[in-house]
């Protein structure tokens, strides 16, 4: 279903993740638009905070709202604000690099779907069955094909997780 335009306004904030940064930031927001746009989704954006965590902090966030007192690469807050969706996506690079690493995906790979992951939360994608989690993974995989046809994003350099 497509939605009228809205440009998506994504910003990306840094808490007590040192000096990380993510990599091709611009290229990053530039990709998040493009799979808003690729994703089924009767929801139009609005604006989308993307904050990345330290581990602790990610941790006291999913014991609070979740009741799970352990740590997780991802979670997701959405908003409606005058009939556009909204959201805040917490993300722990941290946790993206050790599940990388235990499931043999590359490590910018997997924070891309880490970051798409969130993204499909938000526009109302569930993880809470099998068949959820089948559905969700080849959204993912959608958005992750999304990247690989992206041209660069002039003005940005490359690093990694």
């Amino acid at each position: 279903m497509r939605r009228a335009t809205v440009r998506p306004l994504i910003r990306f904030l840094y808490e007590g993740v040192g000096r990380w940064r993510l990599p091709t930031a611009r290229r990053h927001k530039a990709w998040l638009r493009a799979c808003i746009q690729a994703l089924p989704s009767a929801y139009r954006v609005g604006r989308l905070y993307y904050t990345f965590l330290s581990v602790e902090a990610i941790t006291a966030l999913h014991e609070r709202y979740l009741g799970d007192p352990s740590p997780t690469d991802v979670i997701t807050f959405s908003y409606e604000e005058e009939g556009l969706v909204e959201g805040e996506i917490f993300i722990a690079p941290q946790v993206v690099k050790e599940l990388a690493a235990a499931y043999g995906e590359a490590e910018d790979r997997a924070l891309r779907r880490t970051l798409v992951h969130g993204l499909l939360h938000l526009l109302g994608w569930g993880d809470d069955t099998p068949a959820r989690q089948r559905e969700m993974r080849r959204q993912e995989e959608v958005c992750l094909h999304v990247w690989e046809t992206l041209k660069e994003v002039s003005h940005e350099t490359h690093a990694g997780l």
